[in-house]
């Protein structure tokens, strides 16, 4: 039986009102519409309109066999975990790196072991603030026994990452993004990357890989090596419906619930944390990073119950990384731009600067205007009027040296920036990200930063410095519809803010919207007829 077959199977079964007797769908996803929407009685059967957001999302055509996989671990012994944990929110700060954009390319096999060593990284150097970019290109490129845009192993590219082999490109480790950008191609070779690669290698101490089969003691056991070694890269099975749930469900309290049985797996993703909710058949959820852009799911990370998609019945992996193979250099942070009236002391403060080895130990400021100075607080009073260019140096106790530059404005008065102008797509779609651009102009020719409100469920952003009259463009997407006001304010290097600029858009139902109630249509057929969960 094809997926058309179903999709009219469904549709039927819809109408002759199925939907009273099944069981209730999970109220954490469900209630995703306002009041005032109601379900249509017309379902969107097209296959065609169902495709164009599939393919978007790009999952594995070749995926190896789960034998080949391999497994060189024991097993970790279950320990006493809490019922909530999350990298991405440990002890208030974020021990994840932001999520990619695999593009049109399988290769979500090496973003899976370079968002988890990225982690590892973090959580060894014990910083936080670090944040790692590695090469997936270098993978698919120098590495390619490990896999292509068709499928691969997560394993198997830590394997050749570590080995000096032909197969690892005689070296351990792998290169930053800054090195080798990616491009979604393994046609790419190897001799695209930067010529001083060798010396920009970041190496793997080992890998670890175990078979998990879902039970709840395998459950306790990923939960113990989640906490005691980071995140872990496991498999799942990207059906057509989780893909369209991701792509309109953007709140972090929802989770893809456990559709049985899947046969297999098709995607790589890795599990930074977890939440035990009584409630929920299976005892819980995931919570995963995936690499299909920070617009799909909640910004690129989703929920989903235990055992859903296979996702805990399959290897489970885990990089490890030595701190002292690599000397990272301190984090900087000039304090931003600044500005000050003639004849008024500025204070500079470099304190939001991070050593990753050692301490930081010295901080050297030049002022612009032919003076300097030292440490991490320091003050100094222009002369002349104008703008000038401070630069700051910080050096950590590995002499390691930094060097970033900022901007001053000394100015007799200060006037407020202009009302900023937004533009963008009104009416808009729910589910669908859209572009808005917006600028201001500051009369003064000062650096601006920007708070932008989306008026939902988002909270509000602080963005910036940048230029006077440059345009900002930042992408956004409503998941309910409704009419909401985008709100942006302009606030110079003075702290002097701007009115707010505001712009009405309106997501009306839509294609999107009968999209979101067919999933839940198919999920509430799901609980009455269980056999269709095959066929999805």
């Amino acid at each position: 039986m094809n997926k058309k077959m179903i999709s009219i199977l469904i549709c039927t079964l819809v109408i002759i009102a199925v939907l009273p007797t099944a069981s209730s769908i999970n109220k954490l996803h469900i209630e995703q519409t306002t009041n005032d929407s109601k379900i249509d009685d017309d379902c969107d059967c097209e296959q065609e309109n169902k495709n164009s957001i599939y393919q978007e999302y790009v999952v594995m055509e070749d995926p190896p066999n789960l034998l080949d996989i391999g497994v060189n671990s024991p097993k970790p012994i279950p320990m006493s975990t809490p019922n909530e944990f999350n990298w991405a929110n440990y002890n208030g700060k974020d021990w994840t790196t932001p999520a990619k954009q695999q593009g049109n390319c399988g290769s979500c096999w090496a973003f899976a072991a370079m968002s988890a060593f990225e982690s590892v990284i973090k959580i060894r150097e014990d910083c936080a603030e670090l944040n790692p970019d590695l090469s997936e290109q270098y993978i698919l490129s120098c590495l390619s026994s490990a896999g292509s845009c068709r499928g691969g192993s997560a394993s198997r590219s830590l394997r050749y990452i570590k080995e000096t082999t032909a197969e690892g490109n005689y070296h351990n480790g792998v290169v930053p993004e800054s090195c080798f950008l990616y491009e979604a191609d393994d046609d790419i070779p190897c001799s695209e990357k930067c010529s001083n690669w060798e010396e920009q290698l970041v190496p793997l101490l080992d890998y670890s890989s175990w078979q998990s089969k879902g039970t709840p003691s395998d459950i306790e056991s990923i939960k113990t090596q989640l906490m005691e070694e980071g995140p872990v890269i496991v498999h799942i099975k990207a059906t057509d419906p989780f893909k369209l749930w991701g792509s309109i469900t953007d709140n972090p309290e929802y989770y893809y619930r456990d559709y049985r049985p899947v046969i297999g797996y098709n995607h790589v993703v890795i599990i930074v944390g977890w939440k035990d909710v009584s409630s929920i058949p299976n005892g819980g959820y995931w919570i995963c990073k995936n690499s299909w852009g920070e617009h799909w799911g909640y910004n690129g990370y989703f929920n989903i119950e235990y055992n859903g998609l296979n996702i805990d019945i399959c290897t489970i992996i885990s990089p490890d990384y030595d701190p002292d193979s690599v000397s990272w250099p301190p984090i900087i942070d000039t304090g931003g731009s600044y500005g000050t009236i003639l004849g008024q002391v500025t204070t500079f403060d470099a304190s939001g600067s991070v050593a990753v080895e050692g301490e930081i130990t010295e901080y050297e400021w030049d002022f612009g205007d032919d003076t300097t100075g030292s440490g991490v607080i320091t003050t100094h009073t222009y002369e002349e009027l104008g703008e000038y260019t401070v630069t700051l140096t910080i050096t950590d106790s590995d002499n390691n040296e930094v060097t970033e530059t900022t901007s001053i404005w000394i100015q007799e008065t200060n006037e407020a920036p202009d009302k900023p102008t937004i533009t963008g797509q009104t009416p808009g779609t729910t589910g669908i990200p859209y572009e808005y651009t917006f600028s201001s102009t500051d009369s003064d020719g000062n650096d601006l930063c920007y708070i932008v409100d989306w008026d939902d469920i988002s909270s509000e952003e602080l963005i910036g410095p940048f230029e006077s009259d440059e345009d900002i463009t930042l992408r956004h997407r409503w998941t309910w519809i409704g009419t909401y006001t985008i709100k942006v304010k302009a606030i110079d290097v003075f702290g002097e803010e701007s009115e707010w600029g505001t712009l009405s858009v309106t997501m009306p139902r839509s294609r999107e919207v009968t999209r979101g109630i067919f999933l839940r249509f198919i999920e509430k057929l799901i609980d009455a007829f269980p056999i269709l969960a095959r066929f999805w």
